[in-house]
């Protein structure tokens, strides 16, 4: 006779087809199967999820943006001008302003300084997936690019990305100047959330956010075959 973890196992799985069958007697064949993919990729994604919560450790992360929307052939100019002028506008929302034309470019800016306990530490920033072209910018010094912001090409990414700070563009002791230009051509998506971090705050974000994106995605793709094959 199987005993202690056989045993278990068996118990877990006759209870699963139980209830498996009972499901599929009181719904329809779709809708049992829509609940089942979601509940495997639920599952899938909840099993990778880190067991202890690590120790909170500080991140810069902006709340709130000065905008700024003019036209592609003026990007440059518009890095050089007050972000608190006339021009600029405050920005705290997630969508972009409607009615936008395919050739103009929004800049955002925002303003940071280092906290004390990541200033000896190496700095790094997180990216998160991205519908359109942009650039990142720290003190006027371009430290991420995600296509071309001239370029008639779209291209967005759906995994997160983490890029290393050098010390060299920031101001340890003084406030550093953050630049988000991106051309969404009417994509209402707002500034990607991101935030600047040490090593592994950033590193076991950036993990955990391509493990999520990558395995609901390959999950329900694999789902949806494999179930309404059935």
């Amino acid at each position: 006779m199987p005993t202690g973890k056989p045993i278990k196992l068996i118990r877990q799985l006759s209870t699963s087809i139980i209830i498996f069958r009972y499901m599929k007697t009181v719904v329809s064949n779709a809708a049992f199967r829509v609940i089942l993919a979601l509940a495997v990729s639920v599952s899938s994604v909840l099993a990778g999820f880190p067991a202890a919560a690590q120790a909170r450790v500080p991140v810069i992360q902006p709340t709130e943006y000065q905008m700024h929307i003019g036209r592609i052939s003026d990007r440059r100019e518009i890095l050089d001008m007050d972000p608190y002028g006339d021009e600029f506008v405050r920005f705290t929302g997630r969508q972009l302003p409607a009615g936008l034309e395919k050739n103009q470019v929004i800049t955002f800016v925002a303003f940071f300084n280092v906290p004390d306990e990541l200033r000896k530490k190496p700095l790094l920033m997180f990216v998160p997936e991205l519908q359109y072209s942009a650039e990142i910018r720290i003190n006027s010094h371009l430290v991420y690019a995600n296509g071309i912001l001239d370029s008639d090409a779209v291209l967005d990414k759906q995994m997160g990305e983490r890029e290393f700070i050098s010390p060299g563009v920031l101001n340890s002791g003084k406030q550093n100047r953050l630049t988000i230009q991106m051309v969404p051509r009417r994509v209402r998506i707002g500034p990607p959330a991101i935030f600047l971090g040490d090593y592994q705050t950033v590193s076991t974000r950036n993990a955990w956010y391509t493990f999520v994106h990558s395995k609901t995605f390959y999950g329900f793709s694999f789902l949806s075959f494999f179930l309404f094959m059935m």
